[in-house]
């Protein structure tokens, strides 16, 4: 849908806290991820598409950190992202 760094942001306004939210997608965006991943560890998702996403090592270290700390987040679909060896040794 096209949601840009600002978009991000915005989108991450709005899930601060939020306990209903189970499954987001967020494939195809050009937007960094990582913009969400801090709001996402308040929520209680399960699964979160970001295939497609610009997903470099870098942002696998925030990815990494909503792993660690959202115990209901069971599925992450990374598919075709642009990650190397470092960042899949941070997931």
């Amino acid at each position: 849908c096209g949601l840009d760094d600002d978009g991000f942001k915005l989108l991450a306004e709005s899930l601060r806290n939020n306990t209903s939210l189970e499954s987001l997608d967020v494939s195809d965006n050009p937007g960094n991820i990582s913009l969400l991943c801090e709001a996402l560890r308040t929520t209680r998702i399960r699964t979160l598409f970001a295939s497609r996403c610009n997903i470099t090592d870098n942002v696998c270290k925030d990815l990494a950190k909503l792993i660690i700390s959202s115990p209901y987040l069971k599925k992450l679909d990374l598919d075709n992202s642009n990650f190397g060896v470092e960042g899949a040794q941070h997931l």
